[in-house]
């Protein structure tokens, strides 16, 4: 999905937009940490589709394990605070994992896939339903706080 052009946005759109980057980033965080983590990650799966799905559900379920887990005395070594990107005043500060996955060859930027930037109807309405709701019943006090302090 695409974040709104970043020119004279309205509030809502900003929100969207604000959104819409935590969401990825999130995402990025979780499967940075699993693929730095899991060295099945590190090169391309040369497997049949249904054992390469197997293996990615077994690498989840361990994942999810592992993120909940702590050693004896309270402390993640799996993932350390400072592994993940975090919020900060002065902005995003990136997590270790980054550190990590550099290098990692199993995995292949989006932007070399694409094929066209072409940019549907339907995504659009989609993309403005979002956005509603985030401004509406999905809005979060935070947002408003984040928003804010970027205007």
């Amino acid at each position: 999905m695409k974040p709104y052009p970043f020119s004279n946005l309205s509030l809502d759109k900003q929100v969207f937009n604000y959104r819409l980057s935590r969401a990825r980033r999130i995402i990025e965080n979780t499967f940075g940490i699993t693929a730095s983590r899991f060295r099945v990650f590190h090169r391309p799966i040369n497997a049949k589709i249904e054992k390469v799905v197997a293996i990615t559900k077994a690498v989840v379920a361990l994942h999810n394990f592992l993120m909940v887990t702590k050693e004896n005395n309270g402390i993640d070594c799996y993932c350390p605070h400072s592994y993940v990107d975090r919020e900060s005043p002065a902005g995003v500060i990136p997590g270790d994992w980054r550190q990590d996955a550099r290098n990692l060859n199993g995995i292949t930027h989006i932007e070399s896939l694409r094929s066209s930037n072409n940019y549907g109807v339907d995504a659009r309405l989609v993309r403005e339903e979002f956005k509603n709701y985030f401004n509406n019943e999905g809005a979060v006090s935070w947002q408003w706080d984040i928003i804010r302090k970027t205007i």
